[in-house]
């Protein structure tokens, strides 16, 4: 890594490490953060089954299935697409952030700019470093901010490509439980065991997500899958 690319450690806000690393190596299926394709994975399971829930209140008869699966992916693309927005801005923002962040680095004092520095790094894997060996980063950051140009960077092709994943994610996610309503006839059975694989969904991203962490894996998966009723349950009673 050269000098004037060492100060971009600043913008490392907390979940997006993997995102400002070089694009060698980077592909569709992994330039989201684990964290962020596990969030597109839980929010378009709840969103298709708050869809299909809601919509069990109102419809009934086998014509109404095809409507529920048009439904139900319409909603999960709207709200993929407001994701990827978000995305986009969101990147947008972290990256004049790093460009805001080492003007002002510049404009400090010494101890000031390097307690910048290291709450920056707060959440990064820099902060499970030995505390000698995070101050030495510290130091090594503020020395290369002293003698490098801010440079302004824009949004770039890994962004968009990332926007495109979140969207994907968002959409794809709503497919399992769409898959009792392709199969079967009427809403009822459909609707019992759409819950069910969406409740098991949830289980299986708490249990991932616990294993990264190093946490308890069984017990991450059965509070997931209990937050995943309760979220479910408030939005189907508000009306989706």
């Amino acid at each position: 890594m050269t000098g004037t690319e060492r100060p971009h450690i600043l913008s490392m806000r907390k979940g997006h490490l993997g995102k400002k690393m070089e694009g060698r190596g980077r592909s569709l299926l992994t330039v989201l953060t684990p964290s962020d394709t596990l969030s597109e994975i839980v929010y378009g399971v709840i969103t298709a089954l708050a869809v299909t829930n809601a919509l069990w209140f109102t419809l009934d008869g086998r014509e109404s299935d095809a409507f529920v699966i048009t439904a139900t992916l319409l909603v999960n693309a709207a709200w993929g697409i407001s994701d990827s927005i978000i995305y986009l801005l969101r990147a947008a923002v972290d990256k004049n952030a790093a460009y805001s962040d080492l003007h002002s680095l510049r404009e400090l004092t010494e101890e000031e700019a390097k307690e910048m520095i290291d709450a920056s790094l707060e959440g990064t894997v820099v902060s499970a470093l030995h505390p000698e060996d995070r101050r030495k980063i510290v130091d090594d950051i503020y020395m290369h901010s002293k003698k490098t140009r801010p440079v302004r960077s824009g949004l770039d092709r890994w962004d968009v490509i990332g926007a495109v994943a979140s969207f994907l994610l968002y959409v794809l996610a709503a497919l399992p439980v769409l898959i009792p309503h392709i199969f079967l006839i009427g809403l009822l059975t459909p609707i019992i065991l759409s819950n069910i694989i969406g409740i098991v969904i949830m289980f299986f991203i708490g249990y991932v997500w616990a294993g990264r962490v190093r946490g308890p894996r069984f017990k991450a998966g059965v509070i997931m899958a209990m937050s995943g009723v309760v979220m479910i349950t408030i939005i189907t009673l508000v009306g989706g």
